[in-house]
């Protein structure tokens, strides 16, 4: 008997010595985010767009529990808002119904037409995973795509994000990877002609370059860096690198060092195309690189809106 109690306590032991190690090791790992995840549009961004991100396969809504779980103050003192799945807050006076006969909770919001089409070609290409591999998320373009999405509506101008998978077009036509810009501008056609007020195409990117060509450090901040591609094999490339020039101007007025400057490439081996011969304000940028973190990133989509706005109001549709 007493050989039995002896053997029980071991396991406890151990069981609670290995809880403890986890907890402490999580707060370490939580801390690290913390310091490299600093602003709270970022931690808004995650927690907003949690369903779609979900559904991209980017992270999983327990690998977000086991985040923002760990020192739910911080949250807290950011004035976030978490709530568990399937929880439902308290609406109060939800029946209630207005003096117009139609119940407040239900009235539609006005239309918002985009006019800003946000897709990737290259839509698995992932940033550096510091920090959040071990909660299983893995963070890539498309999560770019919605912040650009979510950082333009801050100026009143409207996007549509492409959701639809470019490998499994791919597949099913057995085509190779290369054919990529081939799946986007079916999609381009497609969205454009199902959403008629859409005029600006922006297919970002990240490059495979290393960390030291893809970061800029500025007043403390840590960037990834921009850069715009040029494709020249199309008779209306002129036009589409003076609108590229002008955007790379205003990235270097207002965030020195951020751009990486215009890239244009031509030739056998290269698609050259870009798909911007369907219209001149279709824009590629390559936003990082594969060691920047989503942090960084962050910082970048920020500044891209900022410049991608004015451009759009210089070009009267925007009004802010």
């Amino acid at each position: 008997m007493k050989k039995d109690n002896k053997g029980k306590m071991i396991k406890r032991f151990f069981f609670f010595t290995i809880i403890i190690i986890t907890y402490i090791f999580s707060l370490k790992m939580m801390d690290k985010i913390n310091l490299d995840v600093k602003n709270e549009r970022l931690y808004k961004f995650l927690i907003n767009n949690s369903s779609s991100i979900s559904s991209h396969n980017f992270i999983s809504f327990d690998s977000f529990k086991k985040i923002f779980h760990f020192q739910p103050n911080k949250l807290l003192s950011s004035n976030l808002v978490y709530s568990e799945v399937g929880e439902e807050e308290e609406t109060p006076n939800q029946n209630i119904v207005s003096d117009e006969g139609v119940d407040p909770a239900i009235k539609e919001e006005p239309k918002k037409d985009p006019i800003v089409y946000i897709y990737n070609s290259h839509q698995t290409e992932a940033y550096s995973g510091e920090y959040l591999a071990e909660y299983s998320i893995t963070p890539n373009v498309m999560i770019a795509s919605y912040m650009l999405k979510e950082d333009l509506e801050e100026y009143g101008i409207y996007s549509y994000v492409e959701e639809d998978s470019v490998s499994d077009v791919l597949d099913k036509n057995h085509w190779k990877y290369a054919s990529s810009y081939r799946v986007t501008k079916g999609f381009m056609e497609k969205r454009s002609q199902a959403i008629p007020t859409l005029k600006y195409y922006v297919d970002l990117h990240r490059d495979s370059v290393q960390r030291k060509y893809t970061t800029a450090e500025i007043n403390g901040t840590s960037y990834a860096k921009i850069m715009l591609l040029v494709g020249l094999d199309h008779d209306s490339y002129q036009v589409n690198l003076k609108e590229a020039q002008r955007i790379n101007d205003k990235l270097n007025k207002y965030y020195p060092g951020i751009s990486r400057g215009i890239y244009k490439k031509s030739g056998a081996g290269v698609n050259g195309i870009y798909n911007q011969d369907f219209s001149k304000y279709t824009f590629l940028f390559e936003v990082g690189g594969v060691d920047n973190n989503i942090s960084e990133v962050n910082n970048s989509i920020m500044v891209l809106s900022q410049v991608l706005a004015e451009y759009i109001k210089e070009e009267g549709d925007a009004n802010y």
